[in-house]
């Protein structure tokens, strides 16, 4: 035995020192490219996962798993076929949690079923036991992985990204490992006891506790050192780690590095002390004591590389024959305190070091919990400060838990005595109408009486707020898990929302009032007033409206039908026309009544806009002019009947009066001649007049026949008849003043020949007839457009008497005349006859001085580039003057 354990030593150091580059080529790189990305430190975790990259790792593990498995095998019992070590089940579990993800998990059965059954045929096993061992292998790492998985799937190894760092992690490892080596030790025993007959307890025991010690150091140096490669920062090499261990050691201290030496040195000596000094004395508890050391003072990852470098110094002393365990004769029960030793320092030291580093981890998370609180409680704090409402907290007891400066504010700096509400007078609490306030009606003590909530509005008034404040208050009950009750008040300044809301009351019971005078003005007169918004609705149509117009009218229809007849559609309506933008001017209109009588209606319409222009509705009003109709249709029937019964005795007179002269004889008294001549101006007299008239009733009434006309001829014409008799009068008799008369250019107008016939006629012949004494009569007539026009400009100057400035703006009035006419003949119709012609053509015609002296007559008239369509307005007179 003593020559068996001898190579075993040998084989058992080279495995172990084989670890190191194993755990690192082996079980990490393989873990981490099995999940590529994982952790991108590493260079093999960029590689995909391909078959051929997997069996290499695969044959890297059965290497690693037979030569501790044949470390294993040299510490075989005598008789027995038990090993005391067997550390091929911690390789075997880091074996199988690196090939998690392989492409060929086979292989890896397949090797693993190889080895066992090459490496015991090897070391003298009986090939029934091969098989044996080979499912008790097989059985317990399946055990281990499903069960692994299952509890803690989120440990690096496991499938997931934590390290092992909880004391769950710890018993999770050591639940999962004692569940897979029970499974491996009841196959395995029940296969010795069929091949070599009955067996006692130990083997099974020395078979549970070695393999369970293996799976715990092992797995749990395999767990910690590879996640601490994992997460170095240096690059995947052996420079990097050394450089990175460097840079660890120097970041250490120098007391750290004291307190390292010294418990190295401690742990070598209690080794020495309790394996190779002392024999047969039971003193290995010191090493319990240093591992406690260590896993109180240094990381994780030394502690379980601590535990390992002392489990195996155990069972190497043990295997050589020398230390406190070397003593037991029996060599199961000596397998098993060896076995039990390492696993109880293995536990104490993980359960230390884990229980601490949980436990920082613990203090951290509750640290930056803290750190977090404080900084949202100072964050909630000073968004509450940089409210403009007032905000406090009231428990039950009237304790002020929380304020804010707005609250002290608000109530003008009255904070509470010693942070307890008291009474409401001293706040200055009352109500909007000035009564005082009872402590029962504040909101606060509604709140703490019971209701849920509580809103309403208070005045504040105290010496530091002597003008009063109008607040509103708003309570809300909190109720915590104690049931303790608080109210929170939120106190809103509504002083000038307040004031703000009496002035709009105000200004709208004045806006109510200011309606209804309106609406009694607008009803108190005839005129006939309707208002509609931008869509066409009606929104008010005084009392003539709602009493003289049919329902159509009130339904933004104003007339039915033009004077001549022709319907009106309702876009052509005066409320339509002015949505559009249209200004509506004495529009002349018929109303067909629901009894078959006709109303004649004059309208204009306006836009209504606001302060900034934009368009809110339409106005129209409306005259009603049947009965002026009705008077002026009698007055022109009149003046027809006047104008022709009138004409016929003019010229029996005339003609009698031209017999009488010429019947007279040669002696007859002078006198008598005076006489005929007196009728006949007479007769003259009245026929201008009746002419006058009937031109001034044409000149509203007739039709217009609208066509384009040469200015340039009818002035052409006007002279030539105006001055006829004067170059008759210079051809037979005296020589006589001829006048002096200019024509220009003059432009084609849109209008009707006749009625602008009349228009220069009248004009020219006042300027013919008006001249200074003994001067001839001189008349200019230009005309011009500019550029954008629709109407031409036309001037008629002259030197005449011009008219007095008191009388110019009546001249256009019927039967006024200037006061300087003299005796010239006239019947005070010219200019107004003019005036109805230029409005029926939509022009203008106005009198001024010409410089120099006389009278310049400015017209307007529609270009014949630029037609009017006749309206409503163009068959009657548009009632201006």
């Amino acid at each position: 035995m003593k020559a068996l354990l001898l190579p075993g030593k040998a084989v058992w150091c080279i495995a172990w020192a084989a670890v190191g580059r194993v755990v690192v080529d082996g079980v990490i790189c393989s873990e981490a490219c099995s999940e590529p990305g994982e952790f991108m430190s590493l260079a093999c975790s960029e590689v995909e996962m391909t078959v051929g990259r997997s069996l290499t790792r695969t044959a890297l593990f059965a290497l690693w798993y037979a030569l501790a498995a044949v470390a294993g095998r040299m510490t075989v019992m005598d008789g027995t076929n038990l090993s005391m070590v067997w550390p091929a089940a911690g390789v075997l579990v880091l074996w199988f949690c690196a090939q998690r993800r392989a492409r060929v998990r086979w292989a890896d059965a397949a090797a693993l079923v190889a080895v066992t059954v090459m490496v015991n045929l090897a070391t003298g096993a009986d090939g029934r036991l091969v098989v044996v061992f080979v499912a008790a292998n097989l059985a317990q790492i399946t055990v281990f992985m499903w069960l692994f998985r299952l509890w803690q799937p989120t440990l690096w190894g496991a499938g997931g990204q934590q390290v092992l760092s909880r004391l769950r992690d710890l018993w999770v490892l050591l639940g999962a490992a004692l569940a897979s080596t029970s499974a491996g030790t009841a196959i395995g025993v029940t296969g010795l006891w069929l091949i070599n007959g009955p067996v006692g307890w130990q083997p099974g025991a020395v078979w549970l506790a070695r393999n369970t010690t293996a799976v715990l150091l092992i797995g749990a140096v395999g767990l910690r050192v590879g996640y601490a490669w994992h997460t170095r920062p240096s690059a995947g090499t052996w420079s990097g780690a050394v450089r990175w261990a460097r840079a660890a050691w120097q970041d250490a201290g120098r007391w750290r590095v004291a307190e390292y030496t010294a418990m190295l040195a401690c742990s070598a000596a209690a080794c020495g002390f309790a394996f190779a000094v002392v024999h047969g004395l039971p003193v290995a508890f010191a090493l319990i004591a240093v591992t406690v050391w260590v896993a109180l003072r240094t990381p994780t990852t030394f502690v379980v590389c601590h535990d390992l470098v002392v489990g195996a110094a155990a069972v190497l002393f043990t295997l050589s024959g020398t230390g406190s365990f070397a003593a037991i004769g029996d060599h199961a029960s000596r397998a098993l305190v060896v076995q039990v030793f390492a696993g109880m320092v293995a536990v104490i030291g993980l359960a230390l070091a884990l229980g601490r580093d949980e436990r920082r981890t613990l203090m951290t998370q509750l640290a930056a919990e803290k750190e977090e609180a404080a900084l949202r409680a100072a964050t909630n704090r000073a968004i509450i400060d940089s409210m403009a409402d007032g905000l406090a907290v009231i428990d039950a007891d009237g304790r002020v838990l929380v304020r804010n400066a707005a609250a002290v504010r608000l109530l003008g700096g009255r904070t509470s005595p010693g942070d307890q509400v008291t009474d409401a007078s001293y706040y200055g609490l009352f109500h909007p109408d000035g009564s005082p306030m009872a402590n029962h009606e504040t909101a606060y003590a509604r709140i703490i009486a019971g209701e849920e909530h509580a809103v309403g509005e208070m005045l504040v008034r105290n010496p530091e707020v002597p003008d009063g404040r109008i607040v509103t208050v708003t309570g809300t009950r909190l109720t915590d898990d104690h049931g303790a009750v608080r109210a929170v008040m939120l106190v809103r300044d509504v002083t000038v929302e307040r004031r703000h809301r009496d002035q709009l009351r105000r200004a709208r019971d004045a806006l109510q009032q200011q309606q209804a005078y309106l609406t009694q003005v607008l009803d108190a007169i005839d005129v006939t007033v309707i208002t509609c918004d931008t869509v066409g609705a009606i929104v008010h149509a005084n009392r003539s409206a709602r009493q003289d117009l049919p329902d159509a009218a009130t339904a933004g229809q104003v007339g039915t039908a033009l004077t001549g007849g022709t319907a009106m559609t309702a876009e052509d309506t005066p409320l339509m026309r002015a949505l559009r933008g249209e200004h509506v001017d004495a529009m002349a209109a018929e109303i067909r009544l629901p009894d078959g009588s006709t109303r004649a209606l004059l309208v204009h319409a306006r836009p209504l806009t606001d302060a900034t222009g934009a368009l809110i509705g339409a106005v129209t009003a409306a005259h009603d002019v049947t009965a002026l109709r009705e008077r002026e249709a009698d007055l022109l029937a009149f003046a027809g009947v006047a104008a022709h019964d009138l004409s016929a005795p003019l010229a029996s007179v005339a003609g009698y009066a031209e017999i009488l002269e010429d019947e007279l004889p040669a002696d007859t008294d002078p006198n008598v001649y005076e006489v005929l001549e007196r009728i006949s101006g007479g007769v003259d007299r009245m026929r201008r007049l009746i002419d006058d008239l009937l031109a001034y009733a044409t000149a509203r009434d007739a039709a217009l026949k609208l066509q384009a006309v040469d200015l340039a001829v009818i002035v052409a014409e006007v002279i030539a008849e105006r001055t006829a008799h004067l170059r008759a009068t210079t051809r037979d008799g005296p020589p006589v003043l001829f006048p002096d008369i200019y024509t220009g250019p003059l432009p084609a107008v849109h209008a009707d020949p006749a009625m602008i016939r009349q228009l220069f006629d009248n004009l020219i012949g006042n300027a013919l007839k008006y001249t200074l004494p003994g001067q001839p009569a001189r008349i200019d007539i230009s005309a011009h457009r500019r550029a954008g026009d629709t109407h031409h400009r036309i001037v008629i100057a002259d030197r005449g008497i011009g008219i007095p400035d008191a009388e110019k703006p009546h001249v256009f009035t019927s039967f006024r005349r200037a006061g300087n006419h003299g005796n010239r003949p006239g019947t005070g119709l010219g200019l107004a006859i003019c005036q109805r012609i230029v409005d029926r053509h939509h022009g203008t015609i106005a009198a001024g001085d010409n410089p120099g002296g006389g009278t310049r007559i400015h017209i307007t008239l529609p270009a014949a580039d630029q037609p009017h369509t006749a309206t409503a307005s163009d068959l009657s007179d548009a009632g201006r003057h």
